[in-house]
């Protein structure tokens, strides 16, 4: 999982890159299938992050649904980037299906 996360940080893989075709580029450069995996269901693994952290900040509110449009993801990861959003502080509580308000301001 360190050689993942190591090729992530160098930024070789650009976020907007299909997640299938992150798998292959990263097996490829010598990842093993099985560090992928285990790299893949760790939050902290998500290259999407940052990216949804500047957008959130930019557009003032953030959803599930707007990650879900605008950075082409399913449910489960979109909601994951919620809630670690939440988690860090860049955005506040649910208040039922409304967007969230962003706290952060960077």
């Amino acid at each position: 999982m360190k050689k993942y996360l190591e090729i992530l940080a160098q930024g070789d893989i650009p976020a907007e890159k299909a997640h299938e075709d992150a798998k292959k580029i990263l097996i490829k450069k010598g990842v093993s299938f099985e560090e992928v995996e285990v790299a893949e269901s760790s939050e902290e693994a998500d290259f999407l992050y940052n990216e949804v952290k500047a957008y959130a900040v930019k557009k003032g509110k953030i959803s599930t649904a707007s990650i879900q449009r605008n950075f082409k993801v399913g449910y489960s990861r979109a909601a994951r980037l919620v809630d670690m959003l939440e988690e860090d502080g860049v955005i506040g509580e649910a208040d039922g299906a409304k967007p969230r308000d962003v706290i952060i301001k960077q």
